[in-house]
């Protein structure tokens, strides 16, 4: 009996270990899927902190130019961990990606995520929260779809900062007619977008930071003359007593046209 108890344990840690191997070999194609360094857009002040939990997720950050002038960029999170996140997470990039041609527009572009992911999750439980927006120079206009995700945060010609709550459910659960709302802007704008790993992690036994605790500090740092990404993961790390062990990946976005 105890021999069979041992080969049980041994199967069962290398089969965990296995397991674990493939785990990371996704999370790590996942991470290659995510944009570069080197992309620049003139007039444009693009910052990105994404630190990965350890596993294969859904979060999803992409930015590209449509044209001259515009802009687009996303900030996504698929439900759940694993490679069936992950492999939502890519579908999703890809379908998003159709962007860069200019007859796609960004409603149009939500829509169509939303119409494939009905057809291939429609029938389970997985779905994806997403913000997506133009940043269109030459109009000076912030277009944007909060399909169930974050509150955005926009900081318009250099005052008060706006939260750009959902006004759309998270995409995959049944056809939805895609809106998009508008800020404007005469001088500057800067956008904040973000998912809720850095605000679902205990700060404490059995307390949780909360959304509406991190929003006033993300918008604290917002009115800061010059603001950095990585000022709001200094900040959340020096709040607990103990250093933070952060549930899920933290991706944020930050975009300023100047």
């Amino acid at each position: 009996m105890a021999a069979r108890q041992v080969n049980l344990l041994h199967r069962l840690h290398t089969a965990y270990e296995r397991m674990a191997r493939e785990i990371n070999m996704v999370a790590d194609l996942q991470k290659r899927l995510l944009p570069i360094d080197q992309f620049s857009f003139p007039g444009v002040d693009l910052q990105h902190l994404y630190i990965p939990s350890g596993m294969a997720s859904g979060d999803y950050f992409d930015y590209f130019a449509v044209n001259k002038e515009v802009l687009r960029f996303v900030v996504a999170d698929v439900s759940g961990h694993g490679a069936r996140a992950a492999f939502i997470m890519a579908m999703v990039r890809t379908l998003f990606n159709m962007g860069k041609d200019e007859s796609i527009s960004l409603r149009k572009s939500v829509q169509l995520i939303n119409e494939h992911l009905c057809q291939v999750v429609g029938d389970d439980t997985d779905f994806v929260t997403l913000f997506a927006c133009d940043l269109n120079l030459r109009e000076k206009k912030l277009e944007y779809v909060n399909a169930g995700h974050c509150p955005g945060l926009v900081k318009v010609d250099g005052r008060k900062v706006v939260r750009l709550e959902a006004f759309l459910p998270a995409l995959g659960f049944f056809p939805l007619e895609i809106e998009q709302k508008t800020v404007h802007f005469s001088r500057s704008a800067g956008v904040l977008l973000f998912t809720d790993g850095f605000y679902e992690w205990e700060i404490a036994p059995k307390k949780i930071l909360g959304l509406e605790d991190f929003l006033r500090l993300a918008e604290k740092l917002l009115c800061s003359e010059k603001f950095y990404l990585q000022e709001i993961k200094d900040r959340l790390d020096s709040i607990p007593e103990l250093p933070p062990v952060y549930r899920d990946d933290l991706t944020a976005l930050w975009v300023e046209a100047k």
